[in-house]
């Protein structure tokens, strides 16, 4: 896990707050909290490091306290309150210590909290030069860019937006998305992966950034893709392309591009889909995680089109293979050989 990531994400969220006390702000907000402990952490440790700013500058800060006495009770039900002999752990000191620090500690530690606020003040600069936007598990979202471009985020994607006078920019860090470009000969739209950089004037288009892999589908117009380790080549709308690290760029029949944008209706398209690609889709849109212990099992090929956010439809029907085993302890699902 990026914990540097996770920092620059409470961040943001702190910076998101502050402009957008929404309920739909608040509720993904409190999303995101609860995916891990380590969000919770950092969010605390931004928001200190924020207050010590406002000290200093005099800025406006957000009352923490007040955020969530507005919140709903179902909101509010979500926070939990740190166990009291927990925090005397962490805030008492040592017996040993002195009651009076000496005067070089002194030093140390105010040195140790402007570097926060320092470190703080250039998480919140990048957070607004180059904004982020994330999506959780099954949840998709829609973000509308200043040129009047929109991008549709497929659910545990995640992506950085760099508009200038010059160019357009954005990287796809993770997942999923479509892009309607609005066309602006002057600024090239970019979309920037591991694997290589997708360019299009005017046009409409899926990209979704695998590790081994990155799938460019063009719904409409022109796009011009260029392999980080290969020669750049068009594709038009229809086209699909698979563009691997070494430079290979493999095309797909006519009729993929309506199977590639089928999350946007929520639906997942498998045509000979190796079972543990089919298992990582579900996983993106559900909290019940599935697991495939066996190697040769993870290979089979599937067919079929399921219903994004009812994984049991899959899990029934490999209950119906007699050589595959499915266990479900309620969290988890685990398949294997029989």
């Amino acid at each position: 896990m990026d914990v540097r990531q996770i920092t620059e994400d409470a961040a943001g969220w702190l910076i998101r707050l502050e402009a957008e006390p929404t309920a739909g702000c608040k509720a993904e907000f409190s999303a995101w909290l609860s995916q891990s402990p380590l969000h919770v952490e950092n969010f605390l440790l931004v928001s200190a490091a924020y207050q010590e700013l406002d000290a200093l500058k005099g800025a406006s800060s957000i009352d923490a306290g007040r955020l969530i006495g507005e919140w709903s009770a179902e909101e509010a039900s979500n926070i939990v309150a740190l166990n009291a002999s927990a925090s005397a752990s962490v805030t008492r000191p040592p017996a040993s210590m002195p009651e009076k620090l000496p005067t070089h500690f002194s030093k140390l530690r105010l040195a140790a909290g402007l570097a926060a606020v320092a470190l703080l003040t250039w998480l919140i600069a990048g957070a607004l030069l180059t904004p982020r936007y994330t999506t959780a598990i099954g949840e998709q979202r829609t973000i509308k860019l200043q040129d009047a471009s929109r991008i549709e985020l497929n659910a545990r994607s995640r992506i950085e937006v760099d508009l200038s006078a010059a160019t357009r920019d954005v990287r796809l860090l993770d997942g999923e998305a479509l892009f309607s470009v609005e066309h602006d000969a002057s600024r090239p739209f970019r979309v920037i992966t591991e694997h290589a950089v997708i360019q299009a004037v005017g046009t409409e288009f899926n990209v979704y950034r695998r590790h081994e892999m990155t799938t460019v589908a063009v719904v409409e117009g022109i796009v011009r893709i260029s392999p980080k380790n290969g020669a750049a080549q068009l594709l038009a709308a229809g086209q699909v392309a698979d563009i691997r690290n070494d430079g290979r760029v493999a095309l797909h029949s006519a009729d993929e591009v309506a199977r590639q944008i089928a999350w946007r209706q929520r639906k997942l398209d498998f045509r000979g889909a190796s079972l543990s690609s089919v298992a990582s889709e579900f996983n993106r849109f559900n909290r019940m995680q599935i697991r495939i212990d066996d190697p040769q099992v993870a290979q089979r090929e599937l067919n079929g089109v399921f219903n994004a956010d009812d994984p049991q439809a899959l899990l029934e029907f490999l209950r119906h293979d007699p050589e595959i085993v499915v266990g479900n302890d309620g969290e988890a699902v685990t398949i294997r050989r029989r």
